[in-house]
């Protein structure tokens, strides 16, 4: 036992640096041979091709110099130790050893390209997959976007306050935002209710959106959120702190028989016209809130809050509204035969006649004023109610429709652009400063300008300009595009730091890059299996030609060759015949790939789906497979190799 242990602990120490240092220098090597491989196997096929009849001769001449000064540079890379024998010299006693046994030579390579190629088939349709599948989810530039919605029962809201924000962030280059209501669409005496989309132009270009029919609509809206800055005579000094659209309390107001006063959504003369309310001469309850600014105010009626704002009081009221036609006026709208009340917003100009709520209980006493808060609550100025607003004079009232939309309205896709129908667009209290706020727009006539190729559900498409008339001041969704994909984590999370949540078709890119990750392994594997088979038949090549050629091997060293160069000898064939088998592996991987692809493309060209190519070869996996397939060779090369260095010259000789 003691001198068994001795003898172990004798053995020599091989520290783990000398091990890495060695497999390092090994690796360089083989890497090295390949590009002298490469190089030589070119430069033997450009001798051949030159000494055709068809090759110009005067080509010949003038590249053979600059080829030959390139091919002697890369060939001393491979140098050797000096009284050696250099790679070239190895690679041509190994190619001639080589053509000594044709049969067996083609029949190694060609196992080995069989396995090489059977890996690159299957992982060539990996990569293909991938990229069809990739490409028909995300275009490049959806790379470069991505949605930004609000969480469910979060205070936090998509105004143009907040997109300002947002846009300021570092690499955001459009922000693009979007609001998604309920249309009630009437059209042949058919109601039915859909999706509407408000977006602009620039939404529907980023969105990939082009109609098979007609054009989208032009508009590029611009939200900006800005201070009113206009310069106002005989406003007081004195500011409050009150914002535009604070209630100031409840008036009693009067507008005088035969007069028409417009009335408007908001309390802004930018806001859309809802109609007009003609004068009776009765007594009527609202509520004064701060508005916009405009010019014909009274200076009573005036103030500046602590911004700076130039503000003006405002009715906010129940009304009934007219609408004008030439030079006279309309009722407008009917429920059950009677008129329908509005709320709506008007000015109070020097026409209206208003009297502070405290006056009126003075005059009038607390019955009238329960009877005209009653009446109100009836008219509609209850929070439920449902409050009709009109849509801006200067609206496109254009529409891009689906397929769908067409079906459900039974119109043909070809008589399509240039028909109108009936829409009125519902907003709930989410896209409204009142979330307990209810609008329905008027119905309004909208012509079809373009159809868009989807069949899934019916939905439109109409100028976000539109539905921002009806006093909407949260938007559903915003598309944010930024100017480099790798710039996109980094402008989400600053995003979701301020409580919205982000999505992105990089997302689900990701997701199938990792389920083709785990194909493509699978794939592998199974061509390994079809490398192993050709790497044993390698193996057993390599052997049995030891075996043949013991008497050259004992010659070669009686001559003075080394018993290393034996060595190399053999690795050089071997991985000589790996590396071509990687080489010819490829373009029957290649060429499967494409058969492959074509035969598909084929069915897919006779249901109009166009070509589909499901088999890529990345650069990088084509000096993987090159490199694996020489290292292949290497190793089924050691055994035979290390066996010829061994072998006794004198017995060699004497091998029958």
């Amino acid at each position: 036992m003691k001198k068994a242990f001795d003898k172990v602990k004798n053995f020599p120490k091989i520290s783990f640096g000398k091990i890495v240092l060695s497999s390092l220098k090994e690796f360089v090597s083989i890497f090295f041979f390949n590009i002298v491989l490469i190089v030589y196997l070119l430069e033997i096929f450009f001798v051949w091709i030159s000494k055709r009849k068809f090759f110009p001769k005067i080509i010949s001449r003038k590249i053979s110099p600059p080829v030959r000064k390139v091919t002697n540079k890369i060939y001393s890379l491979s140098k050797r130790s000096e009284g050696s024998i250099n790679t070239i010299s190895l690679i041509n006693l190994a190619l001639r050893s080589m053509r000594t046994k044709r049969s067996r030579t083609f029949v190694t390579i060609g196992g080995m390209s069989v396995g090489i190629g059977a890996i690159v088939f299957l992982v060539s349709i990996g990569y293909g997959l991938q990229r069809v599948v990739v490409s028909r989810v995300a275009r490049l530039e959806e790379l470069k976007q991505y949605e930004v919605s609000t969480q469910i029962g979060s205070q936090v809201k998509i105004t143009d306050s907040s997109m300002a924000d947002i846009s300021n962030i570092d690499g955001v280059v459009e922000t693009l935002p979007l609001i998604a209501v309920v249309g009630r669409v009437n059209y042949q005496n058919s109601v039915t209710d859909l999706a509407v989309y408000g977006v602009t132009s620039k939404f529907l270009v980023h969105s990939a959106i082009k109609p098979i029919k007609g054009d989208t609509f032009r508009t590029e809206e611009v939200v900006v959120t800005k201070n009113i800055q206009e310069e106002v005579s005989g406003v007081s000094d004195t500011r409050i702190d009150q914002n535009i659209g604070d209630e100031i309390g409840k008036v009693h107001f009067l507008i005088p028989e035969g007069e028409q006063i417009k009335v408007r959504s908001e309390p802004s003369k930018s806001s859309s016209l809802v109609g007009y309310a003609k004068g009776t001469g009765n007594a009527l309850l609202g509520t004064e809130v701060w508005g916009s600014y405009y010019d014909s105010a009274n200076p009573e009626d005036q103030a500046e809050n602590t911004n700076g704002q130039k503000m003006s009081k405002w009715i906010k009221a129940s009304l009934q509204v007219w609408e004008k036609e030439g030079n006279g006026f309309t009722v407008k709208g009917f429920i059950s035969k009677e008129q329908i009340r509005v709320s709506g917003v008007l000015g109070t100009t020097d026409e209206i006649d208003v009297s502070e709520l405290a006056e009126l209980i003075e005059s009038t006493g607390s019955a009238e004023i329960e009877l005209l808060e009653l009446a109100s609550e009836s008219a509609g100025l209850k929070n439920n109610e449902i409050k009709k607003v009109d849509l801006a004079e200067n609206t496109l009232k254009e529409a891009v429709v689906n397929r769908s939309f067409l079906t459900l309205l039974g119109i043909e896709e070809s008589q399509a652009v240039g028909k109108t129908f009936d829409i009125s667009f519902v907003i709930v209290g989410d896209l409204l400063s009142n979330t307990e706020e209810k609008i329905e727009s008027i119905p309004a006539s909208y012509k079809i300008i373009g159809v868009i190729p989807d069949e899934d559900s019916a939905y439109i498409y109409v100028p976000f300009s539109d539905l921002k008339s009806l006093g909407i001041k949260n938007y559903t969704q915003l598309k944010l595009v930024v100017e480099d994909d790798k710039k996109l984590e980094h402008a989400r999370r600053q995003v979701e730091a301020m409580g919205f949540t982000t999505s992105s078709v990089i997302d689900t890119v990701n997701q199938i890059d990792q389920l083709f990750a785990t194909l493509r392994f699978a794939l592998a594997s199974v061509g390994m299996i079809a490398l192993a088979v050709a790497a044993l038949g390698m193996f057993n090549t390599m052997t049995v030609s030891l075996l043949e050629r013991t008497r050259e091997v004992g010659l070669m060293k009686a001559m003075g060759m080394r018993s290393g160069e034996v060595k190399d000898l053999f690795l050089t064939e071997s991985m000589t015949m790996g590396f071509l088998g990687g080489l010819f592996g490829l373009g029957i991987g290649f060429i499967a790939g494409k058969l492959v692809s074509v035969l598909i493309s084929i069915l897919a060209l006779s249901k109009g789906l166009g070509f589909i190519d499901i088999s890529y070869i990345p650069p990088m996996f084509i000096l993987v497979i090159i490199i694996m397939s020489t290292l292949v060779g290497l190793f089924t090369g050691i055994y035979p190799a290390r066996r010829a260095k061994n072998i006794s010259a004198l017995n060699a000789l004497r091998y029958e």
